[in-house]
């Protein structure tokens, strides 16, 4: 290899890391930038969703998100600090201030839609972080803005981000589960919501719809 062939991959790389540490500042170039319409994924998620309940009614979201490699390995490196694999409970807290907390000002990319009405979430708590075979995985749940009982009306939500600048994908079937024992009457179903489009309507977000008993 020459080292104009290593200039370059160094270059890449460290553009690349430059650009993802964008997501840890919130996004704001994104958000803020003239050129926010050209955006595209840079970060992308698998993310699962438990719904938790009490009786009937639907109280939060326990979310896990499972991070594409590249951002993986890059706050792997930079927050697992003794090499262990393992996050202790300092490097945990610095990865939440460091790369979690500032998605307070994106509703933590959850959208909910109660009565015809959108909101975002508040707050999250419970945060975790792990490392499963070089994958970086977030844990932590979304209470809802008030219970909502699918019963008497539908409950949607939806898990993205505005900007596109990080995709969260749906993958299969195992999206969304109710937590064991609960649900067992409810239905849930998955639809692109065409009325929000992402990156000049390249994409949509997909809308979680959760109906219970005879609706």
């Amino acid at each position: 290899m020459n080292a104009n062939m290593v200039w370059r991959r160094c270059a890449r790389y460290h553009l690349l890391r430059a650009r993802t540490w964008v997501f840890l500042s919130g996004l704001l170039w994104v958000v803020l930038s003239p050129c926010a319409a050209a955006a595209h994924p840079h970060v992308w998620i698998d993310a699962q969703v438990e719904i938790i309940t009490q009786g009937t009614a639907v109280l939060e979201l326990a979310q896990q998100w499972r991070f594409d490699p590249f951002f993986s390995s890059l706050m792997i490196e930079d927050f697992d600090k003794d090499k262990n694999g393992v996050f202790d409970g300092a490097e945990t807290l610095a990865l939440r201030k460091g790369a979690f907390d500032n998605l307070k000002n994106f509703d933590f990319f959850t959208h909910f839609t109660i009565a015809e009405q959108r909101s975002g979430a508040a707050e999250a708590k419970g945060f975790r972080a792990s490392i499963e075979n070089g994958t970086l995985i977030y844990r932590f749940v979304t209470p809802l803005p008030h219970s909502v009982d699918p019963h008497q009306v539908p409950l949607v939500f939806s898990i993205h981000d505005e900007s596109f600048y990080v995709n969260v994908r749906v993958p299969g079937d195992w999206f969304v589960r109710f937590r064991e024992g609960s649900g067992r009457d409810c239905t849930v179903s998955l639809e692109d919501d065409k009325g929000r489009p992402l990156y000049l309507g390249a994409f949509f977000p997909t809308n979680v719809e959760v109906r219970c008993g005879a609706q």
